[in-house]
């Protein structure tokens, strides 16, 4: 287990990515706010093995939590993932030209499911 701030470009540096560590699965269970999902996963996408895994859990949370979005930037992470789905463009705030070309460069599917109460992502590279 890793623990960082999510919402925290340096806390996710230096706790995490700086480590040099590279992972089969990362599931991303932080704090489920707009800009933090959107966070974790395009700076954590590098750190995947070829064929590993990325999980977000409660990815609907901004879409049906008002308290998840406040003060944050639109589009949220699940909009962003229906784009990269439907080969629409997006921005975000929150991602760097850098981040954006490596994680469209590099997954290989996105499912979105939905359980008993939330969604999830899941997303595998390449």
């Amino acid at each position: 287990n890793f623990f960082a701030n999510t919402s925290s470009r340096n806390s996710i540096q230096e706790n995490i990515l700086d480590k040099d560590i590279k992972f089969d699965l990362i599931i991303e269970d932080a704090s489920h706010m707009l800009k933090d999902q959107i966070l974790s996963l395009f700076m954590l996408f590098p750190l995947l093995k070829s064929g590993g895994l990325f999980i977000v859990e409660e990815l609907d949370f901004p879409e049906t939590r008002d308290d998840m979005k406040i003060n944050q930037t639109k589009p949220d992470l699940k909009q962003i993932l229906k784009n990269i789905l439907n080969n629409l463009d997006f921005n975000s705030i929150y991602i760097n030209d850098e981040e954006k070309k490596y994680f469209l460069e590099n997954f290989l599917s996105i499912e979105i499911k939905k359980g008993n109460f939330n969604e999830i992502a899941i997303i595998k590279k390449r």
